[in-house]
């Protein structure tokens, strides 16, 4: 999960950066908003291919921490 975070945590930083050309930060917060979305989709999946029968109970343990 942390590699997952690094594309999204370089967008935000790079908008951080790219404040005087609005166009790139409006794109590069659009990146890092796609990015962190596959991201939650590919780690959600993963709850089910642990154990499916108790799918819903790990999800409840994982949303914990």
């Amino acid at each position: 999960m942390c590699t997952g975070c690094m594309i999204p945590a370089g967008c935000l930083i790079a908008t951080g950066y790219a404040s005087s050309n609005v166009p790139l930060a409006v794109c590069l917060i659009i990146a890092a908003i796609g990015f962190s979305g596959i991201m939650h989709t590919a780690f959600r999946v993963n709850q089910l291919d642990i154990a499916p029968q108790y799918a819903g109970q790990n999800r409840c343990v994982f949303e914990i921490f």
